[in-house]
């Protein structure tokens, strides 16, 4: 792991794979860590140079400063890519993060070489307020039956997420929209919706896949909205298509 300091604050990291092979980088969502990601790292990190760190106030990312706007959070991911000279990257985000990446492609377009956008949607969704209760809406109900021990544990990452962190990364989002960063894109783009996702129902994501040029836009089945953590493998997979193809 790597803690690395951005400006007047520190940032997570971890990187998994050879530094050699092309560089992918996984943006986190609101109220998770980069742990999120560690199923889909393992089908990732045999082709690539993964990148995954924490967001501002979210697993070992200290709360540094304040987030007044979705492009603090970008500058971020910036710094870091900058720091680690990865070069231009794929980027997958997901959610929250997925709005980072675009974001990031808008105002960096030099950093960017094809986008993954996961559970993304142009406007903010109806997260719930208090984020002790966003678990509740992670997965799909078949998952909390059959994995409740696993529910648990997201449950316990959650409830270590500064309440602070959650409402201000949140509030980036209900002050934004992604029209204009979709507008800007000029890297091939693939678009993914969970089935079951309850925060970004398909019908919402599809909406921002429509404003892409040249969108790619798949539904993964039998997933909430944490797909990484339901279904590693068919994420995996349609990474890999989207990067087979450019």
């Amino acid at each position: 792991m790597d803690f690395i300091r951005i400006g007047d604050h520190v940032v997570h990291a971890r990187r998994d794979g050879d530094v050699q092979s092309p560089p992918l980088v996984l943006v986190n969502a609101c109220g998770t860590d980069l742990r999120v990601w560690e199923r889909l790292t393992r089908y990732l990190a045999e082709r690539f140079h993964v990148v995954r760190y924490d967001l501002r106030g979210h697993g070992l990312s200290p709360v540094a400063g304040k987030v007044t706007a979705l492009q603090d959070l970008t500058t971020d991911l910036a710094g870091l890519l900058d720091q680690l000279d990865t070069g231009p990257a794929i980027l997958v985000g997901h959610a929250l993060g997925g709005r980072i990446a675009l974001d990031l492609q808008h105002r960096r377009p030099d950093l960017v070489t094809s986008l993954v956008l996961l559970a993304t949607t142009l406007r903010a969704n109806d997260a719930p307020a208090d984020p002790h209760q966003l678990v509740d809406h992670w997965f799909s109900p078949e998952f909390s039956r059959q994995r409740r021990d696993d529910v648990a544990g997201w449950q316990a990452m959650l409830a270590l997420t500064p309440t602070e962190a959650y409402v201000a990364a949140n509030a980036t989002l209900a002050h934004s929209s992604a029209e204009a960063a979709c507008h800007a894109v000029r890297v091939p783009t693939f678009v993914l919706a969970a089935e079951e996702d309850r925060l970004a129902p398909p019908v919402a994501v599809r909406e921002l896949a429509e404003r892409i040029a040249g969108a790619r836009y798949e539904v993964i089945r039998h997933a909430g909205h944490l797909a990484p953590v339901e279904q590693p493998a068919a994420v995996a997979a349609a990474i890999l298509s989207v990067v087979d193809r450019t």
